[in-house]
């Protein structure tokens, strides 16, 4: 919708111009008047044309002495050059913001295979150190340890779950395709109808392994 109103502010200023500029041209008007003088209370029963008094001419306004029209004029081309910058400014903006969108979406889905290769070191951990204190050859503080950073590796997996999807919705909200009307809408690629078989490659908001997790899932074990 910025979008949309950047461009209906140039479109504006753009036919304020041209209305300013006709107001610069030359006139040209037919003008004419017809009078009926009577000195007694007129009889309309007993109309005589010939005393209707009547004119018809042309007047012509040349664009001499028009200060208030040029300055209009000029205004109208400053406020023109304006929201030029304004609709540049405005798509640059946009396009700065979804080229970090997509930068944002790829770190988000690195840092979740980062996590989910650091969560697996974490259950490995545990296991060792259980068979170990299982052989007495551990301590039950050296498994309290692991299971601690099993559950800081959860929750950080979590968490960057979270700032994915978080990037991934803004993303949409900034292209302007975010279609909140479908049930679980968070899960759709609105994308999926607006490409061609051309133009489509990997898609910035596929989940790694191809999937989705819904928000529901975000505590469940991950295998």
């Amino acid at each position: 919708m910025d979008i949309l109103n950047a461009i209906d502010r140039f479109e504006d200023s753009k036919r304020k111009i041209k209305v300013s500029a006709d107001q610069l041209r030359p006139g040209l008007s037919l003008v004419g008047n017809a009078s009926l003088g009577s000195t007694e209370p007129p009889d309309y029963t007993d109309f005589d044309p010939d005393e209707i008094r009547y004119s018809a001419g042309l007047e012509l306004d040349l664009p001499i002495d028009r200060l208030r029209e040029r300055n209009d004029y000029r205004a109208t081309l400053v406020s023109f050059e304006s929201q030029l910058r304004s609709l540049s400014l405005t798509l640059d903006r946009f396009k700065q913001r979804i080229d970090g969108g997509l930068r944002t979406i790829e770190e988000a889905r690195l840092n979740i295979l980062s996590q989910q290769a650091q969560l697996a070191v974490e259950n490995r951990r545990v296991d060792v150190n259980t068979i170990l204190l299982e052989a007495g050859r551990n301590e039950i503080r050296d498994l309290r340890e692991a299971q601690d950073a099993l559950i800081s590796a959860q929750n950080a997996l979590t968490s960057s779950i979270v700032d994915y999807l978080q990037a991934r919705m803004q993303l949409l909200l900034d292209v302007g395709v975010l279609e909140t009307g479908d049930d679980k809408f968070w899960l759709r690629d609105p994308l999926a109808t607006l490409l061609t078989d051309t133009q489509r490659g990997r898609s910035p908001l596929e989940m790694p392994r191809d999937s989705l997790i819904a928000p529901d899932q975000f505590l469940e074990p991950i295998q």
